[in-house]
């Protein structure tokens, strides 16, 4: 009984661990307002820096925005206060449709010809 006991809190530390130390995740894509984000004209308001701004200031909630149109909420919003209505780049930990933020960069500009003038 001793060594399943023992065996048994060695595997559930082992668990807790890789848990608690999992590796961030970094996700890409617009911070906008919760208010454009879920709405029809989503792709058309990506990168519109006012609009998120002005919403975001008026109560929204800051929300990631990937381009295919996956919607996270962003636990700390302090964290992405300067770069609403940006394209970034942002790593933590993402759990439940939700990241809690680390860091956040500047996302390149991608243009839609760029793959084939690379060729």
């Amino acid at each position: 009984m001793k060594k399943f006991l023992s065996l048994a809190t060695l595997v559930a530390t082992f668990g807790f661990l890789t848990f608690a130390f999992a590796a961030p995740t970094t996700v890409r894509g617009f911070i906008m307002d919760s208010k454009c984000a879920s709405g029809p004209n989503q792709k058309k308001m990506m990168g519109n820096k006012e609009c998120a701004q002005s919403c975001v200031k008026q109560g929204a909630t800051a929300v990631l925005v990937e381009r295919n149109g996956t919607v996270l909420k962003i636990a700390n919003q302090d964290k992405v206060a300067d770069a609403v209505g940006e394209n970034v780049s942002l790593t933590g930990e993402v759990a439940d449709g939700s990241i809690t933020v680390d860091t956040v960069k500047a996302a390149p500009a991608r243009h839609r010809g760029a793959k084939k003038a690379a060729k």
